[in-house]
């Protein structure tokens, strides 16, 4: 678990970093700008200057690509965060190596009115990295502390030109505004330590009540995972990112809570339902509806509500509670019915043997426009490679009592 927190952290340092960024860049180019024309003022080689700004285009260039392709990326495509958290460290820390060049050139070749002027903007530019690198403060030091030892070198080099209020002053800034950007990181560590362990919390209570409802069944001890994880898949295979699926994946493993509320000689009964059995046995999507109740704070939550009332619609409006037809039924909805009529199929219950997997996609094919949506059947027939890669378990014998 701490793996993975740490892991986490990274990624949201990281994404925030990029998306923080985006301002800074431009107001960092307007900055090079203008130091061009101090330099070149100060009588400094022209193929010097252009050195420094081509350094400035490289460094800023590779930040940018990183904005804008590889952010869009995150939650869509496995990233590896720590190698490119890397990146970002070495990406500012030439960046400030290079502000570091041009202050002490300035320092060491200009007057008085230069220094104070260094020294204001070296203060602005360190205040302003808490913005934009700091929920990170390994890379906010990488950034600004060749910015700081250029000033205090040019203070060793050119003792004449600061005075020693000057100096005190820039002692006590740089000394706030590197413990803020540190408090700064340790809140935003915090903020996401407690944001996931309190995501985590809520996966084990949803998990807790899917265990639940199929512990009134007498279905296998795995159905839940394996029918929440062809709902993952599913999802990512209709363009769902992977934040949508793994919540798709959580809200489904709820989708037969209901059956909490179905009486046991109904649920457990192993023959054919009656008539009139099997009315209350079309209750528990309500049941499982109603015992979610007002779940709007968890979008998990009020994803489940809606696998749990709508699941056993169907395309053709023959199913139930409402009768829903086509698209009136929830996306999510639909894609839980396929999963968890396929995965019922190829499992052994006391009323049927497990049918094989290739006769299963049949009958899910033979329903497509009757039960299920048809571009979802063709996504669902299209994941079948997926569900050998991530080893979905295959069906097992019916579960037996547990012992404490």
């Amino acid at each position: 678990m701490t793996t993975i927190l740490k892991n986490l952290i990274t990624q949201r340092q990281f994404e925030y970093t990029l998306k923080e960024g985006r301002p800074s860049q431009a107001a960092n180019l307007l900055l090079v700008a203008i130091f061009v024309y101090l330099l070149s003022q100060l009588g400094v080689a022209t193929e010097l200057i252009v050195l420094w700004v081509i350094g400035h285009i490289l460094v800023s260039g590779h930040r940018i690509r990183m904005m804008f392709t590889i952010l869009p990326k995150i939650g869509h495509e496995p990233i590896d965060h720590k190698r490119l958290y890397k990146q970002t460290r070495i990406t500012f820390w030439l960046m400030g190596s290079l502000w570091g060049i041009a202050f002490l050139t300035i320092t060491l070749l200009g007057q008085d009115a230069y220094t104070n002027l260094v020294l204001a903007v070296a203060i602005g530019y360190c205040g302003s990295g808490i913005l934009s690198a700091a929920p990170s403060f390994m890379a906010y030091a990488a950034m600004n502390t060749p910015i700081v030892a250029s000033i205090y070198l040019g203070f060793i080099l050119q003792p004449t030109q600061a005075t020693p209020i000057a100096i005190v002053i820039a002692t006590l800034a740089f000394g706030f505004i590197f413990s803020s950007a540190y408090r700064f990181s340790q809140h935003f560590i915090g903020n996401v330590t407690r944001y996931h362990q309190i995501e985590n919390a809520k996966q084990q209570v949803i998990h807790v009540l899917g265990r639940a409802s199929e512990y009134r069944d007498e279905e296998t001890g795995d159905h839940i995972s394996r029918m929440s994880q062809n709902a993952y898949l599913l999802s990512k295979k209709i363009g769902f990112n992977e934040e949508e699926a793994l919540r798709m994946r959580d809200a489904s493993s709820l989708h037969d809570l209901g059956k909490i509320g179905i009486p046991d000689h109904i649920l457990l009964k192993p023959g054919k339902l009656t008539p009139a059995e099997f009315e209350v046995m079309k209750t528990h999507p309500c049941i499982g509806h109603h015992i979610l109740g007002d779940a709007q704070e968890s979008a998990t939550l009020e994803l489940a509500k809606r696998i749990c009332h709508s699941h056993h619609e169907k395309w053709d409006g023959t199913g139930y509670p409402e009768g829903l037809t086509a698209e009136q039924i929830p996306l999510e909805a639909r894609i839980a019915a396929i999963c968890d009529v396929f995965d019922a199929l190829t499992s052994e219950r006391p009323y049927k043997p497990a049918w094989s997997h290739e006769a299963a996609l049949n009958y899910i094919i033979e329903q497509k426009n009757r039960h299920f949506d048809p571009e979802l059947v063709e996504a669902f027939i299209a994941i079948h490679p997926e569900r050998q890669q991530y080893k979905i378990t295959e069906p097992s014998s019916p579960r037996t009592p547990q012992t404490c």
